[in-house]
């Protein structure tokens, strides 16, 4: 029962985490989403690109880790980012 309630109290501090740092549009994600999917092959990583919205170099690669078997190139990950960026709220 403890791993259940310590699983309930991780979910809701990152749904506040997440609430708190909301860096795009709803739809702007969505666009962002349709966008990746020239580069990042996985639907789930482009919505959690589409979610954290990450704009640094090691950001982009903690997540894009995430793939096993596929190694992105700086000129890959800046373009993901560049991506990113322009979907950003001002």
């Amino acid at each position: 029962m403890e791993n259940s309630q310590d699983t309930s109290n991780l979910l809701q501090k990152t749904m506040n985490y997440l609430i708190r740092v909301d860096k795009c549009e709803a739809e702007e994600a969505e666009i962002l989403m349709q966008e990746l999917s020239d580069v990042v092959e996985r639907e789930d990583i482009r919505a959690i690109i589409s979610s954290i919205c990450p704009i640094s170099i090691d950001e982009m690669r903690s997540i894009l880790a995430i793939e096993t078997g596929k190694t992105y190139s700086t000129e890959e990950v800046e373009k993901i980012i560049e991506l990113v960026k322009k979907h950003l709220k001002s």
